[in-house]
């Protein structure tokens, strides 16, 4: 296994496939508010501060090539709707599932037993100092996309997911090995382009990727048996 913090391969350079210059004069019709709102409580919940400057443009990605929110599908924490979804769906001004239980077994909200969504959101002091700031200024980045999309770092990357989907544990899709595969390469300085790149948290380590780039690539190259796993 090998072991990595992060994208270090001196010889590769990030690739941004051309996606067209877009208008910048305003969002695409399918971008409503409820759709936004989505968007950022999606990047929200699947990420840490550090790395929803990286994910945001994933999702924008994926929701700009559905042309609507069935973008979002790919992401675990929208289609389950997760608890964090949840509530940042609340903190973002959409209360839906105000009236929703918090999960009683869950230490973090063992303050909260017995309260609901709108009362953690209203009652909890890190909600209104540091999660509300943060969710403005994520929203404001997600109307921002929509309206300048040329500021894209990451045309036609798609690729999201944790330590488990990245190493193979939560699954055996090649998908993900393929990713890892063209990540040890990088690691290595054999290819010229990164289309993998780390955003480290510990355990809460995240990746993005360009699959579509990677399938090309391991079409043209084999795809070893054996690849390395990283290890925060």
């Amino acid at each position: 296994m090998v072991e990595g913090a992060g994208n270090t391969a001196g010889a590769a350079t990030l690739q941004n496939p051309p996606t067209g210059a877009g208008s910048t004069s305003g969002a695409p019709a399918y971008a409503t508010t409820e759709l936004k709102r989505r968007l950022a409580a999606t990047v929200l919940a699947e990420s840490a501060e550090s790395q929803q400057d990286d994910i945001r443009w994933i999702y924008f990605n994926l929701v700009t090539a559905a042309k609507d929110e069935k973008g979002l599908a790919k992401s675990s924490a929208y289609r389950g709707e997760s608890i964090w979804y949840r509530i940042w769906l609340y903190v973002l001004g959409d209360a839906t599932y105000g009236k929703d239980p918090l999960p009683g077994k869950r230490a973090e909200f063992s303050d909260f037993k017995g309260q609901t969504i709108k009362d953690f959101c209203e009652k909890n002091g890190w909600i209104r100092t540091v999660a509300r700031p943060r969710g403005k200024l994520l929203y404001a980045q997600v109307e921002a996309m929509f309206t300048n999309p040329a500021q894209n770092p990451y045309g036609n990357w798609t690729g999201q997911g944790n330590l488990a989907d990245f190493n193979n544990r939560s699954n055996k899709d090649p998908y993900w090995k393929k990713a890892r595969a063209y990540w040890g390469l990088q690691e290595e300085g054999k290819v010229e382009s990164v289309y993998v790149k780390v955003l480290p948290a510990g355990k809460n380590t995240q990746f993005i990727f360009n699959p579509i780039a990677i399938e090309l690539y391991f079409r043209k190259h084999t795809l070893p048996s054996k690849v390395p796993e990283y290890i925060p």
